[in-house]
């Protein structure tokens, strides 16, 4: 069975930015570790105000090995499984990515009912339709208009652009 690994995050351990890469299997969360070997330093607490003043050095570079290894990861566990993206449309693809996403069990219930609802706002429509490989930013911004005219709130519409937005993301890497 395929693992579903999360994004990941570095943490700092010891002076060196740790990668850590999550996944469900069996019910049960599932961590995997690494080092990167960048550098970090410790935070810093302000003497006048005790604030603590965060020191991020490194951090970019470390969540860019991060990102390097979880692709090798899941290149390695979906070599041969692997469909390509730009043949699906759409809405084919963003299902695919909900069910992979309630599968690894990386988001709640309520996560997932908002997921399902811009799915069903994409069911029907000329974005839905086309396929991944095709979509230009002019057709993201025409259905976004027309969940304007359907009379969406933009609160909702905000929601619905930033998931899609993660979709896209999530299909180029």
């Amino acid at each position: 069975m395929t693992r579903n690994y999360a994004n990941g995050c570095v943490a700092k351990n010891h002076g060196k930015w740790l990668a850590i890469i999550t996944w469900q299997e069996d019910g049960k969360q599932r961590r995997m570790t690494k080092t990167t070997g960048v550098r970090c330093y410790e935070d810093k607490i302000d003497e006048k105000t005790g604030k603590v003043k965060k020191n991020s050095t490194g951090k970019a570079l470390a969540e860019a090995v991060l990102r390097a290894w979880r692709d090798e990861l899941v290149a390695a566990e979906s070599a041969g499984e692997e469909v390509r993206g730009s043949e699906l449309t759409v809405r084919e693809y963003v299902l695919s990515y909900i069910e992979d996403k309630e599968r690894a069990g990386t988001v709640r219930d309520v996560t997932t009912k908002g997921y399902r609802t811009a799915l069903g706002h994409l069911t029907g429509t000329g974005l839905g339709d086309a396929r991944m490989a095709d979509v230009t930013h002019r057709e993201i911004m025409d259905w976004e208009q027309g969940l304007v005219e359907e009379g969406l709130a933009p609160a909702t519409i905000s929601h619905i652009h930033v998931f899609l937005k993660q979709v896209f993301a999530w299909a180029r890497k």
